[in-house]
């Protein structure tokens, strides 16, 4: 487990997409296991990655980003709120990598930026960990159909991931570019 950890904050850093490691980390480890496993290294990974961005790749990470529009705006907007500002920008669809780096040459304290890792990455980590282990029990032939829980966490996640978070995030965007 500690092995995965460590691989997974890897990944967390360069790759960023994290929903099959953690749905696979359920089907290998179980639930207890695999969101203990997976909310080490995804949200040990998001905070090195955002240490690593603030101090020693800043001036790359500043040069990546210098021509976004957007940054400038989300600078504004993280100075008067930002753990709520950190939190939106964790639940957009940008991949994980661009997340941290991004947040992290913003004016954001890292305590800030470490609640809204935690508050962002642990409650999908549950959810992806404990829909992985249902489905693994479901390949093995361990239950035949999937349970009433399983069936409702896929219709949260189409809700949430298709139309509350776009909608959340375009209609923060959109108050940003209107002031």
């Amino acid at each position: 487990l500690i092995a995965y950890s460590v691989a997974f904050a890897v990944w967390e850093i360069t790759v960023g997409v994290t929903t099959p490691v953690e749905t696979a980390a359920g089907m290998a480890f179980g639930v207890k296991r695999g969101i203990i496993a997976s909310a080490s290294g995804k949200i040990g990974g998001a905070i090195t990655a955002y240490f690593l961005g603030r101090y020693i790749l800043r001036d790359y990470v500043k040069l990546k980003l210098e021509k976004n529009e957007m940054m400038e705006l989300v600078k504004k907007s993280i100075e008067t709120n930002p753990l709520r500002v950190a939190l939106i920008w964790r639940f957009s669809c940008l991949p994980e990598f661009v997340k941290n780096f991004g947040l992290s040459i913003l004016p954001l304290k890292s305590t800030h930026f470490i609640a809204a890792a935690f508050l962002h990455g642990f409650p999908f980590t549950c959810l992806w960990t404990c829909l992985g282990a249902e489905a693994g029990l479901l390949a093995r032939g361990v239950v035949t159909k999937p349970s009433r829980a399983l069936q409702t966490m896929i219709g949260g996640v189409y809700i949430f991931g298709f139309i509350v978070s776009p909608a959340v995030v375009g209609l923060w965007v959109k108050g940003l570019k209107d002031q």
